[in-house]
């Protein structure tokens, strides 16, 4: 185990936490928009295969870059007032993530109500936005 001193501050790559979100939030947003219309609002369900996902890339990210700690050592940094850098790693990309899955996700399903059926879909989005730049 790596440990980061308090003077020190480490990166917390969070790009693979974002690119998750946005992911998770298109494709659950598209399945529902194209397989079940009417519970569209249950696209937001996916948050929750999406979370065990970041889950599991936050421990191996964590791993790969030896800063797990043991229980012992994140409770006493805990009683002592201070958060360990996996806790806040973590914290970060699951703050990232929901925030980015949110917005596609709410976002798309505003917009699918908001307008007709043909123009809601994510793609549909991509193409009207390479129109308007082009």
């Amino acid at each position: 185990m790596t440990d980061i001193p308090e003077e020190e501050v480490a990166s917390r790559p969070v790009g693979m936490a974002i690119l998750l979100g946005l992911l998770t939030g298109c494709l659950s947003h598209e399945l529902f928009l194209s397989y079940a219309p009417e519970y569209l609002w249950f696209s937001v369900a996916a948050f929750i295969p999406g979370f065990y996902f970041l889950r599991i890339w936050i421990k191996g990210k964590l791993k790969s870059m030896n800063v797990i700690e043991s229980d012992d050592l994140t409770i006493s940094r805990k009683l002592g007032g201070r958060v360990s850098y996996s806790e806040s790693f973590a914290n970060v990309c699951t703050l990232v993530f929901s925030v980015c899955f949110l917005i596609i996700t709410l976002g798309g399903n505003l917009i699918a109500i908001s307008f007709p059926e043909e123009s809601a879909s994510i793609f549909d989005l991509i193409d009207l936005v390479d129109r308007v730049v082009l």
